[in-house]
C-alpha cells in the first residue's frame, strides 16, 4: 500500500531530480488581502508569476497546505475536504509544456507505476501544442485525448471570451480510469466531464502564456510559466484503489479515535453515522492546521470559518453520542500523523489545545441552552406538516441563546426542514432599528462605538487583554468609564455606565452572539 508520505516524498524528490528547488509550504494565512485562506499551491508564487519579484529558482516544487470552504456543505461524501495538501511543480519562465507533460507522464507511469492504459487526458480545444506533445511526443493514443472547451480547460475558466483581463492560459487535466473493466465509454468527453465515479482527475497542468487584453485579444507573455496541482488525498486514494479519500492513512488515526470515543464503528451500515465520521475527520484537520498558523475563532473572517468548522464537528459528534467536549483530545491524532512534515503543528499544539478547549466549552453551553429549543421547534414543524422553521424562531434562538443561524440551518437540513432565512433577516433588521431608537447606552454596539474608542484612547486607556483561552476566571481592574456618553473618572451607585477592564476572560457580545456572563 502507498502511504501519503510515499506519494508526497516521491513527488518532491522526482521534481528535485529535474532541477526544482523544494520550498516549504506557505502559511494557510496568505499574504494576500483578497483571500481568506491559501487555496492553491501557486498563491505564494503570485509575485513571481507576475514578474514583481525574482524567484529563488526558475523551477520549484512544494507540498502546500490549502483550505477551501466554498463547498463546505459537500464535506462528508467520499472526496470533498476543507483542508487538503496540494502537490505542485512550478516554472517561472523556465521549462514549459514539453517538459511539464513529459515529466507528468514519467512520474505517473515510471515512479508511481500507474498502468498507461488507465490514463486519459483533456486539452484545450485550440491547444495543438499540448495535443501534439501528448500524441506525438509521448505516443499517447489519440482516442484517449479529449479536446475540451475553455470552461474546463482554461485558467481562469472561460477567460478567452469572458475574462478577466490579465495572465491566463490553457490547461491540461489528467484522469485515472478507476473502472477500466467497463470498457471504452461511448462518449469519452461526456464521461470524463460527468462520471466522476469512474474518471478521477488526479493532476492539472496550467500553461500561463497569454495576457488577455480588454476586448479579448490574447497577447503572448514575454515569459511563460507552469503551475500544476495534484491533490495528495485524492491521489493517495486512487493509487491504492480506494473509492474514498477517507480510507487513506491520512484519516485512519482520526477515524479510529472517533470509534474509540463514540463506541461506534465506521462503515457499520449507517450512512448518516459514516458521514459524521468523515465530517469530524475533515474539520478537526482543518481546525488544527488553521490554529497552528495563528487563526483564532471569532465572528468574522478566518476566525468565523474556524468557529463554524469546530461547531459543525461538535454537532456531528453529538449525533455519534459524543455529548462532552471531545475534539481537544483528538488534536494529538493530527499532530502525530502530520507533525513530521509540518513541524509548526508540534510547536503550537499546546496553543491549539487551549484554544480548542475554550471554544468547545463555549459552544457546549450554547448547545445546551439552544438545542432543546430547536428540537422542540422541529418537532412542532413536523407535527404541523409545514416543513419550515419560521424566521422569528430562528432569530429567537440566535438572539436569546447565541445559537448561530448556520447551525440552525444545518440541523434542520438533516431533518428535511427548511429555515425561513428571509424572515430571519427581517427580524434582525427590526431589532437593529429598535436598538438605534433605544438611546446611547444600547448604541454602544452601533454608531457610537468608534467615538467611545477614540475618547478612551485619548484618556490613555489601553485595549482589554482577552484571557479566556487560558482562564475561565481572572482578576482585573477598571481602566475606563463611559457615563452619559463621555469619559468619566468615577461613577456613583445607580449610574448606568460602560466600563473597560484591563483584562477579561469573557467573550464580548458580537453579531448577535450572547456575551459571557
Amino acid at each position: 500500500m502507498l502511504t501519503s508520505n510515499d506519494v508526497r516524498s516521491a513527488y518532491l524528490k522526482f521534481f528535485e531530480s529535474k532541477g526544482s528547488l523544494i520550498l516549504p509550504s506557505d502559511s494557510l494565512v496568505p499574504d494576500d488581502s483578497s483571500l481568506l485562506f491559501t487555496s492553491a499551491g501557486m498563491v505564494q508564487f503570485k509575485p513571481y508569476f507576475m514578474g514583481e519579484k525574482k524567484p529563488p529558482c526558475g523551477r520549484v516544487t512544494t507540498s502546500q497546505k490549502c483550505m477551501r470552504t466554498d463547498d463546505i456543505e459537500e464535506v462528508g461524501d467520499a472526496v470533498h475536504h476543507t483542508f487538503f495538501e496540494m502537490l505542485g511543480n512550478f516554472s517561472f519562465g523556465d521549462y514549459f509544456k514539453r517538459e511539464a507533460i513529459s515529466w507528468a507522464w514519467e512520474f505517473l507511469t515510471e515512479v508511481l507505476n500507474v498502468e498507461p492504459d488507465r490514463l486519459w487526458t483533456t486539452v484545450y480545444k485550440d491547444d495543438n501544442e499540448a495535443y501534439d506533445m501528448w500524441n506525438k511526443g509521448i505516443g499517447f493514443p489519440a482516442d484517449r485525448i479529449v479536446r475540451a472547451g475553455a470552461h474546463t480547460n482554461y485558467w481562469p475558466a472561460d477567460a478567452p471570451a469572458k475574462g478577466p483581463t490579465g495572465v491566463c492560459g490553457p490547461c491540461n487535466e489528467i484522469y485515472l480510469d478507476v473502472c477500466p473493466e467497463q470498457g471504452r465509454p461511448g462518449d469519452p468527453a461526456w464521461s470524463i466531464a460527468n462520471d466522476s465515479n469512474r474518471f478521477v482527475e488526479i493532476w492539472n497542468l496550467v500553461f500561463t502564456q497569454f495576457d488577455r487584453q480588454d476586448g479579448g485579444e490574447l497577447v503572448p507573455l514575454p515569459f511563460r510559466n507552469i503551475d500544476t496541482g495534484m491533490g495528495l488525498e485524492r491521489a493517495t486514494a486512487v493509487l491504492n484503489g480506494f473509492t474514498s479519500n477517507y480510507d487513506t492513512d491520512l484519516f485512519a488515526p482520526i477515524i479510529r479515535q472517533i470509534e474509540i470515543l463514540s463506541g461506534k464503528k465506521y462503515k457499520s451500515g449507517d450512512p448518516q453515522d459514516d458521514r459524521c465520521f468523515r465530517v469530524i475527520s475533515d474539520h478537526i484537520r482543518s481546525a488544527v492546521f488553521a490554529m497552528s498558523d495563528g487563526v483564532m475563532p471569532s465572528n468574522a473572517g478566518r476566525g468565523y470559518v474556524l468557529r463554524r468548522l469546530i461547531r459543525n464537528a461538535a454537532l456531528k459528534g453529538r449525533r455519534l453520542g459524543l455529548n462532552e467536549n471531545f475534539m481537544t483530545g483528538m488534536i494529538s491524532c493530527v499532530v502525530d500523523k502530520m507533525g513530521s512534515v509540518y513541524p509548526e503543528l508540534v510547536e503550537r499544539s499546546s496553543f491549539a489545545e487551549s484554544v480548542m478547549s475554550a471554544e468547545e466549552e463555549k459552544f457546549r453551553s450554547t448547545l445546551e441552552s439552544g438545542m432543546q429549543k430547536l428540537e422542540d421547534a422541529i418537532r412542532d414543524v413536523k407535527a404541523q406538516g409545514s416543513g419550515v422553521i419560521s424566521g422569528q424562531t430562528a432569530f429567537s434562538l440566535y438572539d436569546t441563546f447565541g445559537f448561530p443561524l448556520e447551525i440552525t440551518i444545518d440541523v434542520c437540513r438533516e431533518e428535511g426542514i427548511r429555515v425561513d432565512t428571509d424572515g430571519f433577516d427581517e427580524a434582525m433588521n427590526e431589532q437593529k432599528t429598535r436598538g438605534k431608537d433605544s438611546g446611547n447606552f444600547s448604541d454602544v454596539m452601533g454608531a457610537q462605538t468608534e467615538k467611545y474608542i477614540r475618547d478612551l484612547e485619548g484618556q490613555g486607556v489601553g485595549k482589554t487583554v482577552f484571557t479566556g483561552y487560558d482562564n475561565l476566571h481572572d482578576d482585573s481592574y477598571v481602566t475606563g468609564i463611559i457615563r452619559d456618553g463621555v469619559c468619566a473618572e468615577e461613577a456613583a451607585e445607580g449610574d448606568e455606565v460602560l466600563i473597560v477592564c484591563a483584562k477579561t476572560p469573557f467573550y464580548g457580545e458580537m453579531g448577535g452572539q450572547v456575551g459571557d456572563k
